[in-house]
């Protein structure tokens, strides 16, 4: 499965959506440039790009995303994912410890969510440094290598409040 992930752009992709995750100024919409019929990976990549449209649109305009938003990334995730029973223990154990530490807000009023919390089993967000862990995560971004972050000048044009690739919750 893994020598799908490293067509052009798609990590960088991921990147630039995790850095719009903790401020949507971070992230340029990009374009989907793949062919999605022909190979494996890009029919639920080209779904996922829609999905994160959807998702940006909603964040952007009206400030929350929708159930259906999350729900059809779900199902795509669980689609590329090789071992189905493995990726439902994950999200039903995340979609647990989730919802017990963050009651729903608007997306502005959340704390911004180290992806370790997600991706690591032992990960415990109530006593990790959070603030530094994500930014390490923000200051190993490179805008110049990646044209799906925004430039600092291009952030703080659109709103952005404080200093680009930190993390300063408000």
């Amino acid at each position: 499965m893994h020598k799908y992930i490293d067509k052009p752009g798609i990590l960088l992709a991921l990147e630039a959506q995790w850095a719009g995750v903790i401020n949507k100024h971070y992230f340029y919409s990009w374009s989907y440039e793949g062919d999605y019929i022909s190979e494996p990976i890009y029919g639920p990549t080209y779904s996922m790009w829609q999905c994160i449209q959807y998702i940006t649109y909603n964040y952007e305009e009206n400030d929350f995303c929708t159930n259906d938003d999350i729900s059809r990334l779900a199902v795509i995730a669980r689609h590329i994912c090789p071992d189905k029973k493995l990726f439902d223990n994950w999200l039903s154990e995340i979609m647990k410890k989730a919802t017990g530490l963050f009651p729903y807000k608007k997306v502005s009023e959340n704390p911004a969510i180290p992806r370790q919390f997600f991706f690591e089993s032992d990960y415990d967000y109530e006593t990790a440094d959070n603030l530094n862990i994500i930014n390490d995560f923000l200051s190993n971004l490179d805008y110049k290598d990646n044209d799906l972050l925004h430039p600092p000048k291009k952030m703080i044009s659109k709103g952005f409040q404080g200093t680009p690739y930190k993390y300063e919750p408000q």
